[in-house]
C-alpha cells in the first residue's frame, strides 16, 4: 500500500502473473476513476467471458506471494552467475523491482541472441526506442527451467553471437 500511494494509478495484469488469459486491475481515487466504466467498455473490458479471467487470476492469486518470492530468490542466485559470464551483466534498480537492467557485450546481436534464447524457450525482446535488449523481466515461470539451464542457454547464446 506505501508503494502503491506514489501513484495516482496502480495497473495490476491478471495475466502476467496470476495466470488469466487477459485483463487487468486499475485502481486509483474514485475521482479520477468516475467516468471510466464507458472507456473501459468502449476498448472491450465489458466482455461478457471475463468472468472465466477473473476465476483464473483468483486461482492463480492463492499462494502467488510465496511462488513470487521463491522466483525471486532464484533469479537472485541465477543472476549472479550469469554475470560471470563475459561482457554479460544483470543489474538492479535501487529500490528493488522485477525488472533487471541487461547489459551485453557490445559485439552482440540482439536478435541473434534473442533467437538462440527462444530455441531454449526464453523470450527476451528489445527496446522498442533503442531496438537493444536491455532487460529481464522475472516472474514465476522462471520456477519451470533448472538455473543450470538458464545459464546454459545464456552462454550458448552468447557463444552463437556474430558481430554486428
Amino acid at each position: 500500500m506505501e508503494y502503491a500511494g506514489l501513484f495516482d494509478t496502480v495497473y495490476v495484469s491478471l495475466y502476467k502473473y496470476f495466470g488469466a488469459p487477459f485483463g487487468a486491475i486499475l485502481a486509483g481515487d474514485a475521482s479520477l476513476l468516475d467516468g471510466m466504466y464507458h472507456t473501459r467498455r468502449m476498448f472491450g473490458a465489458g466482455l461478457s467471458s471475463s468472468c472465466f479471467a477473473a476465476s483464473l487470476a483468483l486461482k492463480g492469486l492463492d499462494g502467488f506471494e510465496e511462488r513470487f518470492q521463491q522466483a525471486m530468490r532464484k533469479a537472485g542466485d541465477l543472476f549472479e552467475r550469469l554475470n560471470d559470464l563475459p561482457g554479460l551483466e544483470v543489474g538492479k534498480f535501487e529500490h528493488g523491482s522485477n525488472i533487471f537492467p541487461l547489459t551485453l557485450p557490445p559485439n552482440v546481436d540482439g536478435d541473434k541472441f534473442a533467437e538462440s534464447l527462444r530455441r531454449n524457450d526464453m523470450f527476451i525482446y528489445p527496446d522498442e526506442s533503442t531496438g537493444l535488449i536491455s532487460r529481464l523481466t522475472v516472474n514465476t515461470s522462471i520456477s519451470r527451467m533448472s538455473n543450470e539451464a538458464i545459464l546454459n542457454a545464456f552462454s550458448t547464446a552468447l557463444n552463437e553471437r556474430k558481430t554486428r
